[in-house]
């Protein structure tokens, strides 16, 4: 059976649910983030998947990170070049991008981080307005899978 109204739904469900995590992390200054989101719906049988992914510092930036393991080394470097921070050395003297992404990858598997993205993975959650409007497409996809049932016993009966 067709159930493209619940695709749809399921879709923009999906979509309204990336618009939170973005929302979240660009409150929390997580801007570096927000590329990356994607919504993918798939129809096996009659089961309807939605598939959410994200970057793979979105958990850690919701949840924080606890101690004793080093964080991508490019990720952080990604992220100092694009700010533009440049680190010192004890003399003074700037060091180069990819050792101030060690020093600070180092510093995070030493002391891990806090979360600091209010939780947006909590707000995950399958609203009422959700199940009804699942719900209201899967009656009009019910109800235009019988009518083409009908008009094909219509049309083999007028012939």
């Amino acid at each position: 059976m067709e159930l493209d109204n619940v695709m749809k739904v399921v879709q923009e469900f999906g979509m309204d649910e990336i618009a939170i995590f973005v929302a979240a992390l660009k409150t929390q200054n997580s801007k570096h983030l927000l590329d990356g989101f994607d919504a993918e719906t798939k129809q096996t049988l009659d089961t309807i998947t939605l598939m959410i992914t994200a970057p793979q510092g979105t958990y850690f930036a919701s949840e924080g990170r606890a101690s004793g393991q080093f964080p991508p080394v490019q990720s952080i470097r990604d992220y100092v070049k694009s700010h533009n921070i440049q680190g010192r050395d004890k003399k003074g003297r700037f060091i180069t991008d990819n050792t101030t992404a060690f020093l600070i990858s180092r510093k995070i598997a030493t002391l891990g981080t806090k979360m600091h993205a209010s939780h947006f993975l909590d707000k995950w959650k399958l609203t009422t307005e959700f199940k009804d409007d699942v719900m209201q497409a899967y009656i009009l996809d019910v109800k235009l899978e019988m009518q083409k049932y009908i008009d094909e016993f219509e049309a083999s009966q007028g012939e």
